[in-house]
């Protein structure tokens, strides 16, 4: 699929979306804050960090209270309109917001210290080019933190997967967390851990570091 027509087809989908994304994760995402706890674990407290497909900021706003910066980004304007009023009201010092592509971030070589992609791969249709983009962006020995759905896990989460698509979200990729790790260390990535997290559908959590070849 051409970018320009794979560009058009998700933006118009997520901006149909962004009204309702708030409410669907406020159900089918109980698993965050221990998401989020890991990964605050993880990160150090001087880290410049980078959400890829950040949605509405929900992962963003919470890790940044631990870290100097973060930059939210999404393909869709609506998305992130919706980012910045929650920033607006929350005031949180050290947070940016930007629409940008996963798949052509725009943002300069080895200028982050950690890259952040929740419940994004399961969506893209080719998630190796969004990986290379975020291991390109990370310094060396940076670190990237990624939590997909997995919807090949188990019998149950087949079954909430057709349900979804049922909803109409259209899923790219079902994973296993061994097919998830696959796909990263496939992009270059070092793997340091794997981890399934229980919630209505299961959430692989992995993390992986760009090697340090200098």
């Amino acid at each position: 699929m051409k970018d320009s027509i794979r560009r058009r087809l998700q933006q118009r989908f997520w901006e149909r979306f962004a009204p309702l994304y708030d409410p669907f994760m406020a159900v089918v995402a109980r698993s965050y804050p221990r998401l989020v706890s890991r990964m605050v674990d993880r990160i150090e407290s001087d880290a410049d960090i980078l959400e890829v497909a950040a949605g509405t900021g929900i992962v963003s706003l919470k890790l940044a209270p631990h870290v100097a910066r973060v930059m939210g980004t999404d393909l869709s304007p609506k998305m992130i309109a919706r980012a910045n009023h929650k920033l607006k009201q929350q005031r949180r010092n050290g947070v940016a917001f930007a629409v940008a592509d996963a798949y052509r971030l725009g943002c300069d070589d080895a200028s982050f210290d950690a890259t952040v992609c929740v419940n994004g791969l399961h969506l893209m249709h080719d998630p190796a080019r969004p990986l290379s983009e975020m291991a390109r962006v990370l310094k060396p020995g940076g670190v990237l933190l990624c939590a997909t759905y997995l919807h090949a896990q188990s019998l149950r989460a087949r079954f909430f997967s057709r349900v979804i698509k049922l909803g109409g979200v259209k899923v790219a990729n079902e994973f296993t967390i061994g097919s998830m790790g696959q796909l990263i260390a496939g992009s270059g990535f070092a793997l340091e851990s794997q981890e399934v997290l229980s919630d209505i559908m299961p959430l692989g959590y992995i993390v992986a570091v760009k090697p340090d070849r200098q």
